[in-house]
């Protein structure tokens, strides 16, 4: 079991969702995509318009053997993307900054220093926690 299979597989999914689909409806998929997918090329071909990153932890340190190795392995995701979104406020940001992403493509969501935040993006929800606002 994997959480994202092999990249003939996750075509031959594509291919039938595709298919399935009905004619008038825009086509979009979301795909969980794994930092083991992305280093064992799992995803290959597929081509992703957007590209986000919520947050890095330290649940598979086991396969990376660093935090570093980690982001860096998650990073791929972003370069491989159209568009690149990231958490500014996540502690991985920092490490992600220094990595060659094309800034041109890279934007930013979080609580203050962000191209997406509370102030320049002002919604109401009854959901609560301060991200929530």
């Amino acid at each position: 079991h994997v959480t994202t299979p092999s990249s003939f597989a996750l075509q031959r999914f594509f291919k039938k969702a595709a298919a399935n689909s009905k004619p008038s409806t825009p086509n979009f998929l979301v795909l969980e995509t794994t930092s083991h997918a992305l280093d064992q090329f799992r995803v290959f071909g597929i081509k992703y318009e957007i590209g986000v990153l919520t947050n890095v932890t330290h649940e598979h340190l086991d396969y990376h053997k660093s935090f570093e190795n980690y982001v860096k392995t998650k990073t791929k995701l972003l370069k491989m993307a159209k568009i690149a979104i990231v958490n500014r406020d996540e502690k991985s940001y920092e490490l992600i900054s220094k990595l060659k992403i094309q800034k041109s493509k890279l934007f930013t969501y979080g609580m203050k220093n962000a191209d997406v935040n509370p102030k320049n993006f002002p919604f109401k929800t009854d959901l609560i926690g301060e991200f929530n606002k």
